[in-house]
This record gives structure tokens, sequence and C-alpha cells, in this order.
């Protein structure tokens, strides 16, 4: 049986995603507003709390990974979920951050914010599929705001794990190229397929597990 290594990258407003066959990950946002942290169980959270405000190098998220660089801000009208620090990506020297992990992963979710309170993302590999690392992206000086960033090792499985946190937006298989647009009462009512939008990406490139 196949399986396949990832570095998952989520950016500004965008998602492109370039996949091999059978390779699938399942987008969903957190079922009730305001909800600000993972509700998969047994996954792991890193808040920011505990670093000071700026540029931080090599920052370990215990038991999860390594951030090779991250730029935190103090909770302001931005980002800050339970008003603590975030990260951001595209506002000073900052315009990319790559969480390298210990261990290849099969879930990722975000608090993602951009100055209104916008649902919890969550990406669920497949069986057979993970990523080894996370590259988040923005170059167009907008900031990428995001908090109680979420990681598990195990892919969702329902038997041990119930039923699937949030509602399904897409399940990206094959070379797609999917555009999140968030409506202004701060939820993800549309998910388009089509030209990806200004201010940055998510891709995902998986190759065969040797």
């Amino acid at each position: 049986m196949k399986s396949y290594k990832a570095a998952l990258a989520i950016g500004f407003l965008s998602v492109l995603t370039f996949v091999q066959a059978r390779a699938t990950v399942i987008v969903t946002y957190a079922e009730q507003p305001g909800i600000e942290s993972s509700t998969f169980i047994n996954a792991t959270t890193e808040t920011f709390d505990s670093l000071s405000t700026g540029v931080h190098s090599n920052v370990v998220w215990d038991g999860v990974g390594t951030f090779d660089k991250l730029n935190i801000l103090k909770a302001d009208q931005y980002g800050g979920a339970g008003n603590s620090n975030y990260a951001v990506e595209g506002l000073g020297s900052v315009s990319q951050t790559i969480l390298n992990l210990n261990s290849p992963s099969g879930y990722f979710g975000m608090w993602w914010s951009a100055g209104e309170p916008f649902a919890f993302i969550n990406f669920f590999a497949t069986p057979n599929t993970s990523w080894s690392s996370v590259v988040f992206r923005n170059s167009s000086n907008s900031g990428f705001e995001g908090d109680n960033y979420a990681s598990r090792v195990a892919v969702y499985n329902p038997t041990v794990d119930g039923a699937m946190p949030g509602i399904v937006l897409e399940a990206i298989n094959g070379t797609q190229e999917v555009s999140l647009i968030p409506e202004p009462n701060a939820t993800f009512a549309m998910l388009l397929m089509g030209s990806l939008s200004a201010g940055g990406s998510l891709v995902r490139r998986f190759k065969k597990k040797g």
C-alpha cells in the first residue's frame, strides 16, 4: 500500500494544492462560531503565550517540532485568541515561517483571525498520507494572523475519534487549485475552485514514501 509524505504550506486567503492521485486532505472549519481552539481529541496546541513579542528563531514546540522563525504580536484587533499573543507572517521581517515536525503527521489546525473572529481551520490527512513540515507564507505585507496551532501525528480514525470536528469544506484529491473566501460574517461560506487569490498560498507537495 502506498504512503505519501507532504509539506503543508498555509498562506493568506487562498489554498493552492498539488496532490498526487489518491492522496487526500479534508479541510474543515470549526463547528461553532467563535471556537478558537482545536476540538480534535489528542491534538497538541501551541498558544504562543510563553513567548515575548518580537521575532524569534528556532522556537521549539515541545513534542511537535521546531519553528525556524516566528513573529509574535500582542493581541489586537487583528488577532490573539483569548486576548493573548499570536503569530503573524507578512509584517516586519518575517514573510514565511516553517514548522519542521518531529514526526510525519496527519492533522493540523489553526485559528485564523485576520481582524475578525474567523473560524478554526482543520486539515485532516487520510490514511497513508502525512506531512513532515508546515509552511506559513504571506509576501504581500497584509499580515497573515494565526493562533492556537494544533497538531497530531495520528490520522483521523472515526472508530477511535468519533465524528470529525467541523463542517467539511472540501476533500482535496488529485491536482487542484482551491480558494477559501471569508465572508464578512466571519464564516467560510464559500469554497471556490479557480484562480489563486492575491496574498499567499497553501501548497502541499506529495512524494511517494520510499
